[in-house]
């Protein structure tokens, strides 16, 4: 989930992928502000067996008329509502169910962090039994200072560019081991960031919940270090294992990735 949009074909690509697999495409007709006429007319269709169907409600964005007859021509339109209801905002959130649920799984290639119809449908398809997968992605949100915190920071929108990426090695107990590597260096990245998608730290007092009897301290090791000496010009490459106070936390899957710790 980043709060940065990715490159305008990013949804196009992905569903391309998709359908050269054989898999079906289940979307809405809501125009994408940056995407043209064209590019909504192939990339944000439905296909099922071949069909084309739209699950909407009316025309919503007007400019999408001619869309929808094309769409009515070739394929069907599937809504809840009689034809003419006029589109309000508390309609979209319904409507998502019904994509979640012809949908065997859910793809969710790119989602702001809040108001996101987008994660609404994860939301819904996850309550409806159905498979939920995400397209990897860096976290990409600015970092400021907290106002009601001495030391903390926050997510802001006037916050310096903070970036993330991160790669889940595996998960036990509730656990989940992350290999984390910050593309930026702001005050609390990691935390912060970890924080903001909904999964902070183990141990994070600042951040998530102290839990002196999980660790006493944030789950957070400096692995691997990477620099060219300041002086020589050296390439260095740098180690440290996994402390035994998280080595301890999941031990069966650190054995099972290059962060082993000789401590477990």
């Amino acid at each position: 989930m980043s709060n940065k949009k990715l490159p305008e074909n990013a949804t196009k690509t992905e569903g391309a992928e998709l359908a050269r697999r054989g898999r079906g495409e289940i979307s809405t007709a809501t125009a994408v502000p940056h995407v043209s006429y064209d590019d909504l007319r192939h990339a944000d269709r439905i296909v099922i067996d071949g069909l084309e169907v739209f699950a909407n409600h009316g025309v919503y964005p007007e400019e999408n008329a001619g869309l929808y007859r094309d769409i009515a021509a070739t394929g069907a339109l599937l809504s809840e509502y009689p034809p003419g209801t006029a589109a309000e905002g508390w309609h979209f959130p319904i409507r998502n169910r019904i994509i979640s649920g012809l949908c065997l799984a859910t793809v969710v290639v790119e989602a702001p962090l809040e108001r996101s119809g987008a994660l609404i449908t994860a939301n819904t398809a996850l309550e409806q039994g159905r498979d939920v997968f995400a397209v990897p992605g860096p976290i990409d949100a600015p970092i400021g200072r907290d106002p009601n915190s001495v030391v903390g920071r926050c997510v802001r929108p006037d916050g310096a560019r903070a970036v993330t990426h991160y790669e889940v090695l595996g998960r036990s107990n509730g656990l989940s081991l992350l290999r984390l590597r910050p593309e930026t260096g702001r005050t609390h990245q990691l935390r912060v960031h970890m924080a903001s998608i909904g999964c902070p730290l183990a141990g994070d007092w600042l951040y998530g919940e102290e839990d002196p009897d999980l660790i006493p301290r944030p789950a957070l090791h400096a692995y691997a270090l990477d620099l060219d000496h300041p002086v020589t010009g050296e390439h260095l490459s740098l180690t440290a294992p996994i402390p035994a106070d998280m080595a301890r936390l999941a031990p069966e899957l650190l054995t099972e990735t290059e962060c082993a710790s000789e401590e477990i």
